[in-house]
């Protein structure tokens, strides 16, 4: 800030100069370098940039902690062979889909359902038994079906075989009665509510993988060729393919109606929501 000693008309006059002197400078500046502003916003993009990326560092050595801390009792974990080794594997698979960790995600959830397969948890059971016991089975019935939606999509993405047929699963689907609710729910079901459960969407998700199951069977199946066989073996092909796409059309109409947020779906089939939960894709 320029100072004055006094105030005379002689001041004022070298203060007017001075400060025009001063004000000619910048356009000396962008006359000498007419590209400062640009480099001046490069540099501040760059700098944004390396924060940006010093973040993304962080939040991904943060998430090297979590996993080391959630692998360190692995070796542990697997040897029980019990329902916690296949809860265990299901969500390594689930993290295993964005970040890769060990085998990868189809290796490990083919184990999960290799588990599975040896508990009997993929055959039907007599549904008797005590409150306690039944929560027990629908536990158990719904990591048995997120191994099954894991493995479909894995499978089918990497062009590898199921690893269960489905000639060979004859459990019952997961059950969205009220007297699961607190499997999934933090609160208590209110009968007067008329409330939604979030068990619904994962049904359906099973639903559709069973629909890939038979496009993959019926299509592409690699012991036949299918586009050239026979005419008699081609009209029962478009029969199978017929039926498929009439299951598929009942799969969209039949959708659960979830409920909304100002006129906003609060679950997978709005894309604009942000509300994204592992657990009611795979119900674990």
């Amino acid at each position: 800030m320029l100072q004055l000693e006094n105030e005379g008309p002689q001041s004022l006059t070298q203060a007017h100069e001075t400060s025009a002197g001063a004000n000619a400078v910048t356009p000396a500046v962008t006359t000498a370098a007419p590209n400062a502003p640009e480099l001046y916003h490069q540099r501040t993009a760059s700098r944004k940039s390396r924060i940006t990326l010093a973040c993304k560092r962080c939040k991904r050595r943060k998430q090297r902690t979590q996993l080391t801390a959630a692998t360190e009792p692995m070796e542990h974990i697997l040897k029980q062979h019990d329902l916690a080794t296949v809860q265990y594997l299901i969500l390594l698979g689930v993290h295993g889909q964005r970040s890769p960790y060990g085998a990868g995600a189809w290796a490990q959830i083919r184990y999960a359902t290799c588990v599975c397969i040896e508990m009997g948890l993929h055959r039907r059971r007599s549904q008797s038994g005590s409150p306690a016991q039944r929560r027990d089975a629908e536990i158990r019935r719904r990591a048995f079906w997120a191994c099954y939606c894991l493995d479909r999509v894995t499978s089918i993405v990497l062009g590898r075989a199921f690893a269960i047929a489905d000639r060979d699963i004859n459990v019952e689907l997961p059950n969205a009665s009220p007297d699961f609710w607190t499997l999934t729910h933090r609160n208590e079901y209110d009968p007067h509510k008329g409330q939604w459960s979030n068990v619904e969407p994962f049904i359906h998700i099973i639903k559709l993988d069973q629909i890939q199951s038979r496009i993959h069977k019926t299509v592409f199946r690699v012991d036949k060729d299918v586009v050239r066989c026979l005419p008699a073996e081609r009209a029962k092909l478009d029969q199978k393919m017929t039926k498929i796409r009439d299951d598929l059309d009942d799969w969209i109409k039949t959708f659960p109606q979830t409920p909304k947020n100002d006129s906003k779906s609060t679950w997978m089939y709005d894309p604009e929501s942000a509300y994204l939960d592992a657990r009611d894709f795979y119900g674990v």
